[in-house]
């Protein structure tokens, strides 16, 4: 989310419209794993989630994300090469 932080309650809403008050997703987010946290400690998961009164809305990073960050092409090949001649140096 954009902007992340506290927002109204407004009956009826559910997660995606909080997220789109938020200021929408940022690219390495993942709406679609969205988990929603309630008061009374249950957890649900998806954007058509309703919120309750005090409800927490995580949208998780995209597993790209994780893994690559904002890492460039060419920086992952120079370091896969980084390895690769650091284990031919050792042999």
């Amino acid at each position: 989310m954009l902007t992340p932080g506290g927002f109204g309650f407004f009956p009826g809403y559910v997660a995606a419209d909080y997220i789109s008050m938020a200021g929408g997703n940022t690219p390495s987010g993942n709406p679609n794993r969205c988990t929603v946290k309630h008061r009374d400690g249950t957890v649900e998961r998806g954007q058509e989630v309703v919120i309750r009164r005090g409800d927490v809305i995580v949208v998780p990073r995209t597993i790209k994300d994780t893994i690559i960050g904002d890492m460039s092409a060419l920086h992952i090949v120079v370091s896969l090469a980084t390895v690769y001649l650091t284990y031919l140096a050792t042999l």
